[in-house]
C-alpha cells in the first residue's frame, strides 16, 4: 500500500503538544498511543494515522485499507481529527491552502 503524507497549518496560539494529540486522536478515534514524537491511530478505512507536529504544522502520514466500504465515513473521521488538532475546519483548510 502506498503512503500518503500531508501537511497541516495550525491556528496560531494552539499549543500543540504529544499529550494533546494523544487527547485528540483517542477522543475522535476511540484509540491511540505514542511512539516517540508521534501518536498514531486507527480509522475505519485507513490501517494507520500518524500525527506529529514539526514546530510549525502538523505532519499526517495515512495509508489507506482498501477493504472498507464507507469511504465518507473515513473521510468524516479524518477530518473531525485534523480539526480537533489543528483548530482549523476542512472549509477553512482549503481557504487557507488556495490562498498560497
Amino acid at each position: 500500500m502506498r503512503t500518503t503524507a500531508r501537511e497541516y497549518p495550525v491556528k496560531k496560539g494552539r499549543e500543540i503538544t504529544i499529550e494533546f494529540l494523544l487527547e485528540k486522536a483517542k477522543a475522535v478515534t476511540g484509540n491511540g498511543e505514542t511512539n516517540g514524537d508521534h501518536v498514531t491511530c486507527v480509522i475505519p478505512g485507513l490501517k494507520f494515522v500518524d500525527l506529529h507536529f514539526n514546530g510549525k504544522n502538523l505532519e499526517v502520514a495515512t495509508e489507506a485499507d482498501q477493504k472498507h466500504s464507507d469511504p465518507l465515513d473515513t473521510v468524516r473521521i479524518f477530518n473531525k481529527l485534523i480539526e480537533e488538532a489543528t483548530g482549523f475546519s476542512s472549509k477553512e483548510r482549503k481557504k487557507k491552502i488556495s490562498k498560497n
